[in-house]
Order: structure tokens, then C-alpha cells, then sequence
């Protein structure tokens, strides 16, 4: 590119350049300021040698440098004492498996890292620092050979994630941290015993550390201005610290810690400001039931509690006429709060969005990534719960989401189901009674999406279906005695996804005789 054409240029991508030997020379460019690479396999260094021309900076004023998916990239290649991307504040190198060699860029103020395998880290001496970065984003996923990093004394934002090898260097300045997060990274654990001199951290979020034991050593802590604070699956975590001042912290969430067996008083008494309350699974009972006994909830906005088995309908009964800030609730194998609705029938909920109650039962539903789009759902697996539910009136006019779990002794829909009239989302699975599913489905005239799964003894659909004229998509996976599609399918005009499996008899119909009921769906799918 050495004609002066391209001298303009402040931005090139190279996307999708399988079969790209070797870069062209772009370093002498001077008015550069964006490079993205991706897809370049077969590029085995990054060789700037012959881009400067007289001895001036390479990528003189290259800002943002993305490298994506360059599967043989070894190295980059620089002319000892020549400048090289001075001006270097946004890099990022994704998948690069066998990168061994990243140069030192001082000026860096972003650095994102993912799947580079081979690289160790910077070859430097303890006193050389990177001044500028602030943000920090490394995940060593598949697997990491990174042992060390710099010293980074203006470090606001740091993300560090399955980076087994890595450890933690007392050197390592980070007062002006707000924002820590440390994920399968064991080594990395006396870094989290030392965080009482960030005073400047506002989120902490700590998943994956096996053998951490204890978070913080030193006590009285005066974290005053954290905000957020989660841990997630420490299964040797024992105790937070006494003296915890968390005056300001709006959000907490304490997951799969089964070691736990403190919280220390102070932290109940100081935490006035909650606004998001996640607890449990594996929490141990007595210190997560002291802290839903104890805690003002007159802020909270959303509260997700999973397993508690012991927490009784009083409880909510208490906590609930305080609640007219809540926004989003999620009770999961709570089989005591069975009788939840006559609770939730009494309180209007203003501000609810979101709700879902599932697993009142020692069976457990996973969540499932479609919920994610929906703002309010129930769950239904057990047959006092299918009754008790009957009663949330005032909760209909808002409910879009209802999946249903046909236990034993369940052989038909609740004909309160009807009633919900701004339903979108339905999912009927895991029967061996049903038989037929009831006519009033043609009022739920708001239903977009319809799920039927593992429902072994259901041989037909009614006619309602065919009346959901706001369908958009039908899936059916095995229901083997259905063999046919209702009348009316053919002028469902919005369903454009429609998806068929493990129903032999359905398959093989909808492939001839009721092929004119589907012809008009784009997404199709018999299998």
C-alpha cells in the first residue's frame, strides 16, 4: 500500500481472510487509526519490520487494534528502536491460540484477551508499569499459561477468568479499582484477602474460587463505597468478615456456598440501601434464613431465592405489604411457600415486571434461556400448587408466560388458564395422562408462541389452535400419537416458525396430506 491513495485512510478491516499468507504493509499509514483483522489462519507473525520509512513511528497514531481468529499467529515482529504504535489506547486478541510473543504498549488504556493459549504474560522487570490502562478483561478459557501481569497503577476495571496459572503479586497496585472480578482463578485468592485497601471499589464479583476460605482479612473494613457484591460457587468459603460497613450496597447475591456458616451482624444492620436480593442454592439455611428474616426490604426491586426448604408462607406474609418496590421475584424449590398465591392475591405488586415461581416441590425446572425474554411467569409442578395458583386475580391482566409441568394425577388444563388473557408464551410438557387439550386455547388471543413436549398420550389438537391468529411459532417434539394438524393452521398468517420432532406420524402427514396447511411458513423444520 504504498500509494499515497490510501494515506487518507483512518480505518481497514481484513474479514474472513482464510487464505491471507502474510499482512500487507499498513504501517506507514499515516493517518491510521482503526485495524481489525479476523479470520486470517494461516498468518503466522505480525511483521511490521519494513513498514516504517525513515526511521519515523510505525502506526504512527493507530488507536484500536482488533485480531480475531488468526489460529497460526506466533508473534509480532518489531524493528528494535523504531516507535510502534505510539498512539495504542484499544487492543484486543481473540483466539489466537498460539500467540506467544505481545509486545509491551505503554499508552494501552483497554486490553481485552480471550482464548490465547500460549502466551505467559509480558517479559518485564517489576518496576516497568503500563500507566495508562484502566480497563482489564482476560479469560483464559480453554486453557491459560498466563503467570503474570504488570503493574497497573491506574487500573479502574479488571476481569480476570479461568487463568489457572496465574498468581497474585504483592507488588500489584490497584487503590483506584472500582470494579474486580475474579472467576476460576485460584491462585488469584490472596489478591481477594488484601481488597480492604481498594477503597475506591464500587462491584466485586467472585465465582469459581475452590479454595478460597476466607474473603477479607482485616477487620473492622470500611468498603463504603461498594455497591455490588456476588459470590457464586466457593465451596470452601467459611466466613465474611465482622466490622463489614457496607452503608451503600444495593446489590447482593450469595450462591452455592454450602461452607458458609457467618454473616456477621453488622452487615444485616448496615445494608439499608439493598435494592437486588439473590440467595441460594446451597446456602447454608441458617445464615440465609437470618438474612431473609432480618433485612429491611422496603427498597429491594428484585428478590431471587433458590432452596430454602424450611421458609414458611408467613415469612412472605410479613416481608411482602413492605415490597411496593419490587420490580422482578423468582422463588425456585421453596416447597413450603406453596400456598404462595394466597399471599400474592392480597398485594397488588404495582411495580411487578417480572415474576417466576417455580420448583414449590423438590423437583427442579433449569431455567431455560427463552424466559429471558418474557416479564411475567409461573411455573407449575405440583397439583395443590396447579389449585393455589387459581387465585392470583390480580396478577392475570399481567401474566405472559405460563409453563406447565403435567404431574401425576394432572389429566387436563386448569380451566383458570383461560382467564389469562394477556398470555404470549405457553409450554405443556411431560405427561403421560393428557389426551386432548381443551377448546376455550382460542381465547388466549394474544399468544405468540406454543410449546408442546414429551406429551405421550395426546392424539390431537383442537380447532382453537387454528384461531391464535397472533401465533408466531408452534413447536411439537415428541407426541407420538399426533398424527395431524388442526383445520385453520393454513391461515395462521404470522407463524413463520414451525418445528416438528420425534412425532413420526405428525412428520410424515405434514409431508403429504396437510403439506397445504405449512406451505406458507418460512421457518420449517420436520425432523
Amino acid at each position: 500500500m504504498s500509494s499515497k491513495i490510501y494515506y487518507c485512510l483512518e480505518e481497514i478491516t481484513f474479514c474472513d481472510c482464510k487464505f491471507l499468507e502474510s499482512l500487507p504493509s499498513l504501517g506507514h499509514l499515516p493517518n491510521l487509526l482503526r485495524l481489525e483483522i479476523s479470520g486470517a489462519e494461516r498468518v503466522k507473525d505480525f511483521d511490521v519490520t519494513s513498514n516504517h520509512v525513515g526511521g519515523r513511528a510505525v502506526f504512527p497514531k493507530l488507536e484500536k487494534l482488533k485480531l480475531i481468529d488468526m489460529l497460526s499467529l506466533e508473534e509480532f515482529l518489531f524493528d528494535a528502536g523504531i516507535e510502534t504504535m505510539p498512539c495504542l489506547r484499544w487492543l484486543k486478541v481473540s483466539f489466537c491460540p498460539k500467540l506467544r510473543v505481545l509486545p509491551f504498549f505503554p499508552a494501552l488504556e483497554e486490553l481485552s484477551i480471550r482464548g490465547v493459549e500460549e502466551w505467559k504474560g509480558w517479559a518485564i522487570k517489576k518496576d516497568v508499569e503500563m500507566p495508562c490502562l484502566k480497563r482489564m478483561d482476560i479469560d483464559g478459557r480453554p486453557r491459560s499459561n498466563l503467570k503474570c501481569l504488570p503493574n497497573c497503577p491506574s487500573l479502574e476495571d479488571m476481569t480476570i477468568s479461568h487463568c489457572h496459572q496465574l498468581a497474585e503479586d504483592s507488588t500489584f497496585k490497584m487503590e483506584k479499582l472500582k470494579h474486580l472480578e475474579i472467576i476460576n482463578s485460584p491462585k488469584l485468592a490472596p489478591l481477594l484477602e488484601g481488597i480492604q485497601d481498594m477503597k475506591e471499589l464500587k462491584s466485586l464479583v467472585v465465582c469459581g474460587m475452590s479454595k478460597l476460605q476466607q474473603l477479607l482479612n482485616k477487620s473492622p473494613l470500611d468498603l463504603h463505597k461498594l455497591e455490588s457484591v456476588r459470590i457464586k460457587d466457593c465451596h470452601k468459603l467459611v466466613s465474611l468478615p465482622h466490622g463489614l460497613h457496607l452503608n451503600r450496597l444495593k446489590k447482593l447475591a450469595l450462591k452455592d456456598l454450602p461452607q458458609l456458616t457467618s454473616l456477621p451482624s453488622m452487615l444485616l444492620d448496615n445494608m439499608k440501601a439493598l435494592e437486588v436480593l439473590e440467595l441460594g442454592p446451597n446456602v447454608h439455611f441458617t445464615e440465609g434464613h437470618g438474612l431473609l428474616q432480618n433485612l429491611n426490604f422496603s427498597r429491594l426491586r428484585c428478590l431471587k431465592i433458590f432452596g430454602f426448604h424450611e421458609l414458611g408462607t408467613e415469612w412472605l406474609r410479613c416481608k411482602m405489604k413492605n415490597m411496593d418496590q419490587l420490580e422482578e421475584l423468582v422463588i425456585e424449590d421453596c416447597p413450603k411457600l406453596v400456598s404462595i398465591s394466597d399471599v400474592l392475591k392480597h398485594y397488588s405488586l404495582p411495580k411487578l415486571r417480572i415474576m417466576h415461581i417455580a420448583c414449590l416441590s423438590s423437583y427442579r425446572v433449569h431455567t431455560r434461556q427463552w424466559r429471558r425474554s418474557l416479564t411475567c411467569s409461573l411455573v407449575m409442578n405440583s397439583f395443590r400448587m396447579c389449585n393455589q395458583l387459581s387465585g392470583l386475580v390480580n396478577l392475570s391482566s399481567r401474566l405472559d408466560a405460563l409453563i406447565i409441568n403435567l404431574f401425576p394425577g394432572l389429566d387436563s388444563l386448569p380451566d383458570w388458564i383461560q382467564q389469562l388473557h394477556q398470555l404470549e408464551y405457553l409450554v405443556i410438557e411431560d405427561s403421560e395422562n393428557l389426551t386432548h387439550l381443551p377448546n376455550w386455547l382460542s381465547k388466549l388471543s394474544k399468544l405468540k408462541r406454543f410449546r408442546l413436549t414429551r406429551l405421550l398420550e395426546l392424539s390431537s389438537l383442537p380447532d382453537a389452535v387454528g384461531s391464535l391468529r397472533q401465533l408466531e411459532g408452534l413447536y411439537i417434539h415428541s407426541c407420538p400419537k399426533l398424527n395431524f394438524l388442526p383445520n385453520g393452521v393454513q391461515h395462521l398468517s404470522r407463524l413463520h416458525y414451525l418445528y416438528i420432532s420425534d412425532c413420526n406420524a405428525l412428520v410424515e402427514r405434514c409431508q403429504k396430506e396437510d403439506r397445504h396447511k405449512i406451505s406458507h411458513i418460512p421457518d420449517l423444520f420436520l425432523v
